[in-house]
C-alpha cells in the first residue's frame, strides 16, 4: 500500500487497523541493483558490465554457481573495500552488506516525507 506523506507520519506505531485486523506495516525502499554485474542504478538487461555471482563474488552468474554449499562472499563490499573488512554475506543481503544499506540510507534521505 502506498501512502502519502501526511498519512505515514501518523502511522508511527508501526501497524495498521484494517477491518479487524492489526497489520503491521514497514517503509519499502526500492534501490536499483542489477543482478548481472551487481552494480546499482541500471538492470540485467541493460548492463554491459561482466558477469558477479552474487553468492561466491565469482565471474559466473548466480544460477551458475558451484559454491552454493560455502559461505556467501559479498562481491560489492570485495570491490569497494579490499579484503580487510567481513566478506562474509551476499551481495544482495541488506541487513548485512554495508554498501547496500549506505544506498537504502541515501535513498531514503532523498525522499521528501514533509
Amino acid at each position: 500500500m502506498e501512502v502519502s506523506p501526511a498519512v505515514r507520519r501518523a502511522l508511527k506505531c508501526g501497524r495498521i487497523y484494517i477491518r479487524y485486523a492489526a497489520c503491521f506495516f514497514a517503509d519499502h525502499i526500492r534501490v536499483i541493483q542489477c543482478y548481472r554485474c551487481l552494480s546499482f542504478g541500471h538492470i540485467a538487461k541493460d548492463c554491459k558490465g561482466e558477469h558477479s555471482c552474487g553468492h561466491c563474488a565469482g565471474a559466473h552468474e548466480l544460477k551458475d554457481c558451484k559454491s552454493r554449499s560455502q559461505p556467501p562472499k559479498c562481491f560489492n563490499c570485495e570491490r569497494y573495500h579490499g579484503t580487510h573488512n567481513d566478506l562474509k554475506h551476499s551481495a544482495m543481503d541488506t541487513a548485512k552488506c554495508p554498501i547496500l544499506g549506505r544506498k537504502i540510507k541515501d535513498r531514503i534521505a532523498y525522499i521528501n516525507y514533509n
